[in-house]
C-alpha cells in the first residue's frame, strides 16, 4: 500500500490536488477535515468509507473502486484507452481485462446484494436468476459479486436466491466463465434486440449495455437497421448501461441531414448517413449515468419520449488512475454543461415518471411496460 514513499491515502489526497475540477471545493473539503479522515480511512482499507468522504466533494465520478467489485473491471476495460493499456498488462492475461463472474449486475441494498440486470446467455440466465432476486449465497458463504466466483472459472458452483422478501431460498447449481466486459457487454447488446407484438404492432427493443465508444454505438445502429428495421416503433433502454454516449450519437435519431441511398446495377445497396425515423421512447432510471443522460437530454429536448424516473445527475468528464494497491480512482477533472444546462446533480426527469422497486420484483419491469405501450400508441 505503498508507493515512491506515499501511502494510499496520500497518494489520492495528492492526485486530487492535481487533477480535481473544483479547486476551492477541494480546499474547502481540506478545510473540514476530510482529507484528513480519508488518509486514515485508505491506511484501514476502509473503501466504504474512503468514498462516503469523496462524496463530500459534491461532484460525481469521483470514486474508488476495488477489485471486489464488478464495477471495477467493466471500468478498467472502458477506461482503457485512456493511459491505462500498459498496467493492464501487469494485472491481466495480455493486458486482456477479465474476471471470473456468473454475468449478472448487482446493487446492494441493507447489506444484501440483488440482481439489477441479468446478462443473456450466461450462467445467471441459464439458473433462471432474475432482476430483483437477492443473492444470498455460493457453495454455502455470503454471497459476493466477486470473491464467491475468484478462481472458480468453469467449477459448479452452488448458488443460494431469495424471490420474494422473507420468502423461501432456492438453490441452483451454476458454472462460472471468465468475463471479459467489452466481448459480454457487446454480445449481451446483440442478445437484449427483439420484437415485442403489442396491440398488433411490431415494437423493437433495444437496449445497449455500453455506450462508451463507437463500437457499441456502430452495433446499435446496424442492429436497429437489421434485426429490427421492420419494427413500427423502438424502446431504447438506457438503465443500466456504462455512460460515455457521445452526444453527436443523436443525429442517428433526431438529424435533419438527408439519408442517401445509393444502388446500381451489381444490385448491392449502400446508405450513407442512415437515420432512425420511427417512433422511439426511450427508457431512463436511476442507473442512467454521463454521456447516456446527455444522450436522453438531447433526445428528449427533440420531442422524443422519456420513461421511467429521473437519472442520476452523474454527468461530469472524469479521468482513470490505477493506484499503488491497484484499485481505481476515477476524479472529475471537468465539470460539463450541455447547451448551457447543467445536469451534474439534476439529472433528467422523463415525461412519463414511472418508479421502480426492484429488490424483490420477480423480473417485473413496469416501466418497459410503460414503454412498450406508449411506443404502440
Amino acid at each position: 500500500m505503498v508507493a515512491g514513499g506515499r501511502t494510499l491515502g496520500r497518494e489520492i489526497v495528492e492526485l486530487l490536488q492535481a487533477e480535481f475540477c473544483d479547486p476551492q471545493k477541494l480546499n474547502e473539503w481540506s478545510e473540514n477535515g476530510h482529507a484528513a479522515a480519508l488518509l486514515l480511512a485508505a491506511k484501514e482499507n476502509n473503501n466504504r468509507l474512503v468514498n462516503q468522504l469523496l462524496s463530500h466533494l459534491g461532484v460525481s465520478h469521483t470514486k474508488r473502486f476495488s477489485a471486489d467489485e464488478i464495477d471495477y473491471y467493466h471500468l478498467l476495460d472502458t477506461y482503457a484507452s485512456a493511459g491505462l493499456r500498459s498496467p493492464l498488462k501487469e494485472l491481466f492475461p495480455a493486458g486482456v481485462v477479465q474476471y471470473v463472474g456468473i454475468g449478472v449486475l448487482v446493487f446492494e441494498q441493507g447489506n444484501r446484494f440483488f440482481a439489477s440486470f441479468v446478462v443473456p446467455n450466461e450462467a445467471a440466465a441459464e439458473c433462471e436468476i432474475l432482476p430483483g432476486d437477492e443473492l444470498v449465497s455460493a457453495n454455502g458463504l455470503p454471497y459476493k459479486p466477486i470473491a464467491s466466483f475468484r478462481g472458480l472459472g468453469g467449477r459448479t458452483v452452488s448458488l443460494q436466491f431469495r424471490r420474494e422478501a422473507n420468502g423461501s431460498i432456492t438453490e441452483c447449481q451454476v458454472r462460472p466463465t471468465i468475463l471479459r466486459p467489452a466481448k459480454m457487454l457487446a454480445a449481451a447488446s446483440s442478445a437484449s434486440a427483439r420484437v415485442v407484438p403489442v396491440r398488433s404492432k411490431a415494437i423493437g427493443y433495444y437496449k445497449p449495455w455500453s455506450l462508451a465508444g463507437d463500437r457499441y454505438w456502430k452495433l446499435l445502429v446496424t442492429t436497429l437497421l437489421g434485426p429490427l428495421q421492420s419494427c413500427e416503433a423502438l424502446v431504447l433502454d438506457l438503465r443500466g448501461s456504462i455512460g460515455g454516449a457521445s452526444p453527436d450519437f443523436a443525429e442517428f435519431f433526431i438529424g435533419r441531414s438527408p439519408e442517401l441511398n445509393l444502388s446500381g446495377a451489381s444490385k448491392l445497396k449502400r446508405t450513407i448517413n442512415p437515420h432512425w425515423r420511427k417512433r422511439t421512447i426511450v427508457l431512463v432510471d436511476g442507473t442512467t449515468r454521463s454521456g447516456n443522460e446527455i444522450l436522453a437530454f438531447a433526445l428528449q429536448r427533440a420531442g422524443v419520449l422519456t420513461v421511467g424516473s429521473k437519472t442520476s445527475g452523474e454527468v461530469a468528464a472524469a479521468k482513470p488512475f490505477l493506484l499503488c494497491d491497484r484499485s481505481l480512482l476515477l476524479i472529475a477533472t471537468h465539470r460539463v454543461t450541455v447547451d448551457g444546462n447543467i445536469l451534474e446533480g439534476i439529472g433528467v426527469k422523463p415525461d412519463v415518471e414511472i418508479h421502480r422497486q426492484t429488490a424483490y420484483s420477480a423480473g417485473k419491469d413496469e416501466q418497459l411496460s410503460v414503454a412498450l405501450g406508449l411506443a404502440a400508441e
